[in-house]
């Protein structure tokens, strides 16, 4: 059976801001020195699994010309192009509505595209372990990522033996940093990544049981995709089908979520300092990160748990410890009218 991939690209990527922006979202940015992409390392990583041909974008209409641009060998009747954000959900279900136009069935990986993996090699072995178990199995399989912290941005799935496939136990929102030390301890939970395998039957299946609304509109028609529920796959299928199952990840996942995953994907200097530009001169600065143009000589002087990021027209100088209130910043600036800032 063939394998095929679903990459979820239609995110708008706010906390990257100034650098990412309404019409450039973080998926089409490169976050390292080597000029690449997240949405190009994500196709790249899997080019051993998955032919260019046999690959789907799923995005915002107005990133058509982006994806063409970054991703030439995916061929364009293969970019699923959504009137308008609803979530995973229905993301997926349109995908896999035209994938069944291709295939009478396949193999199917879901992937975000703005995510950074450093072990490609395991990844790619998981992937495998995961598409077997699909194929032999009618399931519906996450990826869950062993946790190397207590964490409160992510959502965590509860496995019910050691295995490295396991049937899920349960789902768990984001919990305190309390509940996650101790779901940590415990060594019963993983990171929930938001990376899907199924076959088309098995999921169509699924849509077809526990969203049939949904799966009747998008049968139908695919130009009902703006009369669906916004809902995440999570909350539509995941938590409710009886065969979910989890493989266990552990291949350095960062799922980038603010400017202070810079350090994790660069590394830093003697001094905590990750610098991605040419040109700066720091004094007496620790723990800063600097993202620039190139363009600029960046200069600071007794910095300390600061980023600072420069594109053509912004500047951000932001505290590290107060990142998560830039899209507080983005809806400051769209008040004050300057929207063409954003």
């Amino acid at each position: 059976m063939k394998t095929i991939a679903l990459i979820m690209a239609g995110g708008k990527g706010e906390r990257f801001y100034p650098a990412s922006r309404n019409l450039l979202p973080k998926q089409f940015l490169s976050l390292g020195a080597d000029n690449e992409t997240m949405i190009q390392k994500t196709v790249n990583r899997i080019r051993d699994l998955v032919y260019p041909q046999d690959i789907f974008v799923l995005t915002n209409k107005n990133y058509l010309s982006l994806v063409k641009e970054q991703l030439k060998d995916v061929p364009t009747e293969n970019i699923v192009l959504e009137p308008l954000s609803k979530n995973t959900a229905p993301a997926i279900e349109l995908g896999v509505e035209i994938a069944k136009r291709k295939y009478d069935d396949a193999k199917v990986i879901v992937l975000p595209s703005d995510h950074i993996i450093k072990d490609e090699v395991e990844f790619r072995r998981i992937l495998k372990m995961a598409t077997q178990f699909v194929e032999n199995k009618e399931s519906i399989l996450t990826i869950g990522i062993k946790p190397t912290e207590p964490n409160d941005g992510y959502g965590y799935i509860k496995i019910s033996d050691s295995q490295e496939i396991s049937k899920v136990a349960e789902f768990k929102e984001k919990p305190t940093i309390e509940v996650a030390k101790q779901y940590v301890e415990s060594g019963n939970y993983l990171w929930n990544a938001g990376m899907f395998i199924f076959t088309i039957k098995s999921i169509d299946n699924a849509f077809k049981k526990y969203m049939s609304n949904q799966h009747k509109l998008l049968t139908e028609s695919l130009d009902n995709f703006p009369k669906v529920e916004s809902i995440s796959i999570d909350y539509g299928i995941m938590e409710k089908a009886d065969n979910v199952y989890c493989i266990k990840g552990d291949f350095a996942w960062d799922d980038v979520g603010s400017w202070n995953a810079l350090k994790r994907i660069n590394g830093e200097d003697e001094n905590q300092n990750t610098i991605l530009n040419d040109k700066t001169v720091l004094v007496n600065s620790t723990n800063v990160t600097i993202k620039g143009t190139n363009k600029k000589l960046i200069t600071g002087v007794g910095l300390k748990d600061i980023v600072i990021v420069e594109t053509d027209d912004v500047i951000l100088v932001a505290n590290k410890n107060e990142l998560s209130d830039i899209k507080k910043l983005t809806a400051k600036i769209k008040e004050k009218q300057l929207d063409e800032y954003l």
